[in-house]
């Protein structure tokens, strides 16, 4: 599943952003290397793909002909929102 690198928002299994694209929910550029599949943090150019030039805004809309938007995580918001509802409930119910 893929998860906006934002918000972590969940798209539908098999959504292919077009270069404009924007998540629903933070209204973000979802074509961009924190949402690409080939994103790698601490490789040549944080990427695992063999580019011949450095996009130096990661967050920002980009137009790389290998981006596969794939990236299964986010910048700990899904994890966040998990936690919070947690939180609701367990409050809800005394359990916290």
């Amino acid at each position: 599943m893929s998860v906006c690198y934002f918000c972590g928002y969940e798209f539908d299994y098999g959504f292919k952003p077009g270069r404009n694209a924007e998540c629903p929910e933070c209204r973000k550029p979802v074509h961009c290397c924190k949402n690409c599949s080939f994103y790698k943090p601490g490789m040549k150019w944080d990427c695992s793909e063999n580019i011949s030039e450095n996009v130096k805004d990661k967050e920002s809309g980009n137009f790389c002909d290998y981006f596969v938007f794939g990236n299964s995580k986010s910048d700990g918001a899904g994890a966040r929102k998990a936690s919070d509802a947690r939180k609701g409930f367990d409050n809800l119910f005394g359990n916290g």
